[in-house]
């Protein structure tokens, strides 16, 4: 039986694990209660997947033999990976009660504590693996590990550093101390330790993938294309390639974007961010209206409607007599456009009429986040809980209305929706229809989706008088007088988004150049013009339209939001892009004097510069075709002094405009919240 079972352990130990199963198979027909046959047995099924197996066999083998530690280890561990966390860690306890110096046992009682959420417990197990194994780097990356699951990366990187310093080819190592790394926004240090990586082993695509987001985050564009797409050549499964097609329209290489997008449609079909950063490619995009109708539908059918046939309806109560309970839902609950243009709406709100709930779908608390928290009743952090769990709390809180801010964009969670965590759902802050049933409102104003207008909505409309709301801005430079007038000749910007500059307007940009000889073009968006991948490709496609470098200005000052906002010194006129115009930048240029000018199309998308040209009243800068765009360029463009008294005045109209008065806004939108629970019309 020995040298049967001998044979055995030697055969499970060369990765022959069916000869192994099958001589453990033949002691036990002949002894069925042999712990070391059933304790083999209970292995074997455990490497292989079989955990309820593993754990029935590693059960016999402990009532076989009840004092073994190495039993007990193992049967808890089959137990944690079976979803019996709790039996586990009795069994654990057990076990180190007769082995108190066992490595093995609080290895496993750390892991066990992961399970059940206790990472305290679980620390404190893997710092005495640690003690007891002061030179097993292994030891020393798990608890790394730990350490970061508790949010503590100081502490986890010394412990990934101990790992290479007993062992420098320790793989998982080196791509934990990248992800710290990455985490800390300690970009170069996670590249370095990515790169030694992919070197270890150069298929892992996880890896390159990694590596290129580390490269994003530092700027290294080209470089984080090329890692996108070894991960994808890698694994085409791998979402790599979704994360390419959705860099590539960052950036603005539309073309490349679309074709990625469709080469790994198949692959990413089933993923619902695929259909979301699909529909947002889109956007950017003149004529899709089609297309992104069908992708929208898409969602909805394919990933919403299964969901919607589970929901459980919520239920509504009576609304007299109480407060109306709002839940706000984004991942733009941090320094972002989206929170502050809701961050005066909080504040303002009636707490008498309404109680305040915020989901924040955010990794980590920033300003902002603090900031919004104390305008809100309840601030609670969702990013780990499932949409399940999450509308269950929304459910909990029973929340009246839940407004879904800007769904289509970053890490969002739109389908929260189809849960029906509330009675009524609205789509707000995202510049479009969601198509999907689970929304029951969009939000809009008369200019952004006009009564009479012909572009689809899957929601009802529900009409803010003025939909646009900005701060003021405290901490601007004052107003310059006109460039132009000590120039001599005319500058026009655009500091919007690259990805907004599809070939559509740079063409008509490039017409007005031609048709201005003297006029110069600035275009800035963050640092990121400092990449020459994306700087050498936007001076492309104005070359090819025969604008020459000393024409184009392509700012890629990295500064303070007073510095940047100091940029429209040099501006005369800022080009608002199209389809998908601009909101913040426009309320930034008019800010400090500068006057936007719009193409408006049909689609609310490309009718965000015309609500906000509206309401300053400089309804004379919105057009609505390319000559009627460049026409107005060239006759505004040519009175200068009319130029120079709007830009002296233009402040004051802003700020005097409903585009920044907070209170009233406040209670059009609290008027609009009641209509809506009471499912009214608009």
């Amino acid at each position: 039986m020995n040298q049967q079972l001998d044979t055995a352990v030697a055969r499970y130990r060369a990765g022959d694990l069916a000869q192994a199963e099958a001589l453990c198979a033949q002691a036990l027909a002949e002894q069925p209660n042999h712990a070391r046959a059933l304790h083999l047995a209970g292995v074997i099924a455990k490497q292989s997947g079989r955990m309820q197996a593993a754990v029935d066999f590693l059960a016999r083998a402990n009532q076989a033999e009840a004092h073994n530690p190495f039993i007990l280890r193992d049967l808890a561990e089959a137990m944690r990976l079976a979803g019996q966390p709790e039996q586990a860690l009795s069994l654990l306890e057990q076990a180190i009660n007769r082995a108190p110096e066992l490595p093995d046992l609080f290895s496993a009682l750390g892991l066990t504590c992961e399970a059940l959420g206790q990472i305290d417990a679980a620390i404190r197990a893997h710092n005495r693996v640690v003690e007891l194994l002061p030179q097993h780097a292994g030891a020393q990356n798990i608890l790394g590990s730990a350490y970061r699951k508790a949010g503590k990366l100081a502490e986890a990187k010394l412990h990934f550093e101990a790992a290479l310093a007993l062992d420098p080819r320790m793989a998982d190592a080196l791509y934990n101390l990248g992800n710290v790394a990455l985490e800390t926004g300690q970009y170069a240090a996670a590249i370095a330790a990515y790169s030694r990586y992919v070197e270890m082993d150069p298929n892992n695509a996880q890896g390159w993938n990694n590596l290129a987001a580390a490269c994003l985050k530092n700027r290294a564009y080209a470089r984080a294309i090329a890692c996108f797409d070894t991960a994808a050549r890698i694994q085409p499964t791998h979402p790599a390639a979704l994360n390419l097609a959705v860099t590539l329209t960052h950036l603005g290489r539309h073309e490349e974007a679309l074709a990625a997008f469709e080469r790994c449609k198949e692959q990413q079909a089933n993923n619902p961010n695929y259909w979301r950063y699909y529909a947002m490619a889109l956007l950017y995009l003149p004529d899709t209206g089609a297309a992104l109708r069908g992708v929208l539908l898409e969602i909805d059918q394919r990933f919403a409607a299964p969901v919607y046939a589970q929901a459980t309806a919520p239920v509504t109560k009576p609304l007299a007599g109480r407060k109306l309970r709002i839940g706000y839902v984004s991942s733009d609950f941090r320094e972002h456009p989206v929170a502050r243009n809701l961050l005066p709406v909080l504040q303002q709100h009636d707490r008498t009429r309404f109680e305040i709930f915020l989901y924040a779908n955010i990794g980590a608390m920033d300003a902002m986040s603090e900031r919004l928290m104390a305008a809100s009743d309840q601030f609670r952090l969702i990013s780990q809980l499932s949409d399940d769990q999450a509308a269950a709390q929304m459910r909990a809180d029973e929340i009246d209305v839940l407004v879904v801010l800007a769904w289509r964009f970053d890490a969002n969670r739109p389908l929260i929706a189809a849960q029906r965590a509330a009675p009524v759902c609205v789509n707000f802050h995202d510049p479009g229809t969601t198509g999907m049933r689970g929304f029951d409102y969009v939000i809009a104003d008369a200019v952004l989706a006009p009564k009479r207008g012909t572009q689809w909505f899957s929601e009802r409309v529900a009409r803010l008088p003025s939909y646009y709301l900005h701060q003021p801005l405290s901490d601007a430079p004052p107003v310059n007088p006109l460039p132009a007038l000590k120039n001599g000749y005319l500058t026009f910007a655009s500091f919007n988004n690259p990805a907004k500059l599809n070939a559509v307007v740079i063409a008509l940009w490039s017409q007005l150049l031609t048709a201005l000889p003297s006029a110069r073009l600035i275009l800035k968006y963050k640092e990121l013009f400092a990449d020459p991948y994306v700087r050498e490709h936007v001076a492309a496609q104005f070359a090819r339209h025969g604008i020459t470098a000393d024409r184009l200005t392509l700012d890629a000052a990295d500064e303070s939001a007073a510095d940047h906002l100091a940029r429209y010194h040099m501006v005369d006129i800022s080009l608002d892009p199209f389809p998908f115009n601009g909101s913040t930048t426009s309320f930034e240029s008019l800010w400090m004097g500068v006057p936007v000018l719009t193409l408006a199309g049909e689609p609310m998308v490309s009718r965000w510069g015309a609500t906000i040209l509206t309401r300053v009243g400089l309804t004379e800068w919105i057009t609505d075709s390319e000559s009627s765009f460049l026409q107005a360029a060239q006759t505004l463009a040519a009175d200068l002094p009319r130029l120079a008294t709007l830009r002296s005045s233009l402040r004051g109209q802003v700020e005097a405009s409903s585009l920044c008065d907070a209170p009233r806004y406040t209670r059009h939108w609290e008027r609009l919240l009641r209509c809506m629970s009471n499912g009214g019309n608009h």
